[in-house]
């Protein structure tokens, strides 16, 4: 009867044992997919940069790592981290368009303050991925999985974007 009884607990034990490092290799894997997926968004950031310089059309320009990938970030970043991301990708297309605009019209040198900025917000989004998640030992990713992420407030979202309080002075028009 001893036996049966030491099994059990044997066998509850080793079961428990099992679903925990089952449990935990899943979140190793996913820290470890959300680590290659920033350096993917990274270097694809990096080639972009490269394009927009040279001034390449948006057709040249890419943004699948970012579409693919984006959600394996998620958890490691805070949302106006993110947001400034996909802003900048955002960005990246109508860049790619005032270029194909200027040169239907001749023009090689308009824009360059535009680019400017975006390349420098590009840098610090790529150094924000990299020293962040990249360089990051994945141990002291996984709690990052484990408890929620600081999501923004709407008065840091209008600090970060520089909304007025009452967003009904916006026009709708984003030219200023």
């Amino acid at each position: 009867m001893n036996e049966i009884l030491l099994a059990g607990v044997f066998g509850m034990a080793a079961a428990g044992l099992g679903v925990t490092l089952s449990l935990l290799t899943g979140l190793w894997l996913r820290v470890l997919d959300g680590q290659a997926a920033a350096r993917l968004i990274r270097v694809e950031s990096i080639a972009n940069r490269v394009k927009i310089t040279e001034r390449a059309p948006s057709s040249h320009l890419s943004k699948h790592a970012w579409e693919t990938h984006a959600a394996k970030i998620v958890p490691f970043l805070e949302e106006l981290e993110l947001m400034g991301i996909g802003e900048s990708y955002n960005e990246m297309s109508r860049i790619g368009m005032m270029i194909e605009i200027e040169a239907a019209k001749g023009k090689s040198d308009v824009g360059d303050r535009k680019i400017t900025e975006w390349v420098n917000d590009e840098k610090k989004n790529g150094s924000l991925l990299r020293n962040k998640i990249e360089r990051a030992k994945p141990w002291t990713l996984l709690p990052k999985l484990l408890w929620p992420r600081k999501v923004a407030t709407p008065d840091e979202i209008r600090e970060a974007y520089d909304l007025p309080d009452d967003l009904s002075e916006c026009t709708g028009d984003p030219t200023p």
